[in-house]
């Protein structure tokens, strides 16, 4: 074979055969023999090879037969599904409350106190604070020259209907004996005209007892012929003064101003928390509720039921608007007479002034002790409950 030349196909050498251990290749041609002798390495030993133990393979899956669905598997079924919905009603409210809270929240409820009114009741700021209401200061008299402790509720720039001003006993009685409290009031509702006006008056009884103890005072140096104190009044005098202060209170109740009292400034500083409390809850209620019949309360209302039960307490209620009449003397004069008509029985009975010292004679367990009604409650229930007149004012209501 010359190098360089190509190779016949008749010259050309059959494919070598395959070597298998133990064997040596067959030489076939002089050139392709001395190649396979090179590239092929000497025979190994046989090496005989045990056989590999056979791997374990997958189990054959089992054929399932599907059941037939049971009673027990339909009300499975129905818990599931309540199961879901309830899931689904719970993730809808949940989505419901975090789109509320991304609401802008509404008007914040500050009141505007006087500083006067800081110095007089001191805590009242941090009281008001405490039951989320801001606090505001404003000028002594900047509203109302004569009116120097007075405060108002804003609900963000919009002022409140209500007016709370706070006064002594002492001067309160002062206005009404010197005709004053009328032209306060116009000058009030000249300014506001929609306002609505509460007075918390402290010390109101005691400044009544005071008069008293001048009236005493009075009396003790006529008997002992002294002159009398520039403080002292007679007692004909004192007389006449209650009468007008109790005359004036009425006048401030038909002409829409409420009188709250309070004996010490715990107690007012307690009142402008539950004024201030009971004004943010009214703004903060976007609907109220209405129903079509009479929701029995302990407050305000009295559920009549059968056309009887609840009667009784619809007329203590009605007694317990008169001057003085407490819950318990109500029912003390409930007790002697259940009914409208039975206590207008009684005065038609005896008249009016044996009417009315029967009924003032009347026991009421008050606390602890049992004290008699009084001749002024009484009076005063038998000119209500006997007037013709829809247009006289009473003396006390």
């Amino acid at each position: 074979v010359q190098i360089g030349k190509p190779v016949p196909p008749a010259a050309r050498a059959a494919p070598p055969a395959p070597i298998t251990a133990g064997s040596a290749p067959a030489p076939t041609h002089s050139y392709t023999a001395a190649r396979a002798a090179a590239s092929v390495p000497a025979a190994a030993p046989a090496v005989t090879l045990a056989p590999a133990a056979e791997q374990p393979g997958p189990a054959p899956a089992k054929k399932s037969r599907k059941k037939k669905p049971a009673a027990s598997d339909a009300v499975t079924d129905d818990a599931r599904s309540d199961a879901a919905e309830a899931s689904k009603k719970k993730g809808r409210k949940k989505k419901a409350e975090e789109s509320e809270d991304d609401l802008p929240a509404g008007p914040e409820c500050v009141a505007e106190l006087e500083s006067t009114l800081l110095e007089k009741l001191p805590g009242i700021a941090a009281a008001l604070e405490a039951v989320g209401v801001g606090v505001r200061t404003r000028v002594p008299g900047k509203q109302f020259a004569d009116i120097e402790c007075s405060a108002n509720w804003r609900h963000g720039d919009e002022l409140d209907e209500n007016m709370l001003i706070w006064i002594t006993g002492e001067v309160f009685c002062t206005n009404i004996l010197y005709d004053q409290m009328p032209g306060l009031l116009a000058r009030i509702r000249a300014q506001m005209p929609m306002i609505k006006i509460t007075f918390i008056v402290e010390g109101f009884k005691k400044h009544l007892s005071s008069l008293d103890k001048s009236a005493q005072a009075s009396f003790r140096a006529q008997v002992l012929g002294v002159p009398l104190r520039e403080t002292d009044t007679t007692p004909s005098e004192i007389r006449r003064k209650k009468e007008k202060i109790d005359r004036g209170l009425l006048e401030l109740q038909y002409d829409s101003v409420h009188v709250r009292h309070a004996t010490k400034t715990a107690e007012s500083i307690e009142l402008f928390t539950m004024f201030s409390k009971a004004i943010k809850a009214m703004r903060a209620e976007r609907m109220q509720p209405s129903f079509s019949f009479c929701v029995a309360t302990a407050k305000s209302t009295v559920k009549v039921v059968d056309g009887i039960v609840g009667l009784a307490d619809i007329f203590a209620k009605q007694l317990q608007g008169f001057y003085g009449v407490s819950e318990a003397v109500a029912h003390g004069i409930i007790r002697a007479y259940p009914s409208p008509r039975a206590l207008v029985r009684h005065f038609r009975t005896h008249g009016r002034d044996e009417g009315i010292r029967i009924l003032a004679g009347l026991n009421i367990s008050r606390g602890v002790g049992v004290r008699r009604l009084g001749a002024s409650i009484a009076g005063t229930l038998h000119d209500f409950f006997m007037a013709t007149d829809p247009t006289v004012m009473l003396d006390r209501c």
